[in-house]
């Protein structure tokens, strides 16, 4: 009876002592996963910190390339109106030769197309007016932005 029982109170121990090294290897992997979580939680937080930047250069992208057009499409109004006022200006200066040579009792043939646009016909009605200028809220508003 009493070798039975120490028997038992070994295989108590032992099972005791299997159960422990099995709890501390079970720790050891949750300690080890905790590791991996929170290296995961770092990973994502950078990741969400990146998306945001990307988002931020996309808007910024965005926007520049509005201005750009912007640009460009001052910059095609410009052209416009520069080719219109140098045709009038192109006139008005025929218009005075004609007028010297009147006053100096010569006469002059009727105003030439621009050496640009000598292959073309020229037009028979006047160039249109130039678009009237933006709306000065606009133009300073503009310039705020700026």
């Amino acid at each position: 009876e009493g070798e039975g029982m120490r028997r038992a109170l070994r295989d108590a121990r032992d099972d005791k002592d299997k159960a422990d090294a099995q709890l501390a290897r079970e720790r050891e992997v949750v300690a080890q996963l905790r590791d991996v979580l929170t290296q995961q939680e770092g990973k994502v937080q950078r990741l969400k910190a990146m998306e945001n930047e990307n988002l931020h250069l996309a808007r910024g992208l965005a926007a520049a390339q509005d201005e750009k057009i912007r640009a460009e499409n001052e910059t095609e109004r410009a052209k416009e109106l520069l080719n219109s006022q140098n045709q009038q200006l192109a006139v008005m200066n025929h218009e005075i030769e004609r007028i010297r040579s009147l006053n100096a009792g010569r006469t002059l043939p009727a105003p030439q197309p621009l050496s640009s646009t000598a292959h073309q016909t020229p037009p028979r009605t006047p160039p249109p007016p130039p678009p009237p200028p933006p709306p000065l809220d606009l133009v300073l508003r503009g310039m705020i932005h700026r």
